[in-house]
């Protein structure tokens, strides 16, 4: 959801107000579009803590009469880090931040909703198996080499070791 218009609306302005929550990960990806096609990226903290998403979340009736619980990730304009990648980002909320997002703290937790510091994050290419959702364990956030690098110096012209 994007942060900028989650407020206005239909569909998200209500839980925007009422029913925010916070989302943990380990990581995230994204994906860089190359001359070869897009190529994933996998993005932490530097500090090695999860990443915690600025979300709101929703209860709605299913046809069969379920009740189902959905959620949706803000997202803002992309710091530095993430420019390399895309043009947006998720809203990244610091610890001494969720509880004025939760509504449990005063302040205005709409402020909250733009880019994270430049240096809160780091990125590295992973492997394209991320692409597949048969593809699932620790290894999907094993780095490979930056596949748009250019060759390391040393190398002999037109040769790329990656």
């Amino acid at each position: 959801a994007r942060s900028e218009t989650a407020g206005s609306s239909g569909m998200f302005k209500t839980a925007l107000a009422a029913r925010r929550c916070l989302v943990p990960a380990d990581a995230f990806y994204e994906w860089k579009a190359l001359p070869d096609g897009k190529q994933p990226y996998a993005i932490a903290r530097q500090d090695g803590a999860p990443v915690t998403f600025a979300g709101i979340w929703e209860g709605w009736r299913a046809p069969d009469g379920e009740v189902l619980r959905t959620f949706a990730v803000l997202t803002t304009s992309a710091n530095g880090t993430m420019a390399q990648l895309h043009d947006r980002m998720p809203v990244i909320l610091e610890p001494n931040q969720w509880s004025m997002w939760l509504g449990e703290a005063e302040g205005d937790a709409m402020e909250l909703m733009r880019p994270a510091a430049d240096d809160v994050l780091h990125l590295w290419p992973v492997s394209r198996a991320v692409n597949s959702v048969r593809n699932n364990g620790a290894d999907l956030l094993d780095r490979i080499d930056d596949p748009a690098a250019p060759p390391p110096s040393d190398a002999p012209p037109g040769l790329n070791p990656a």
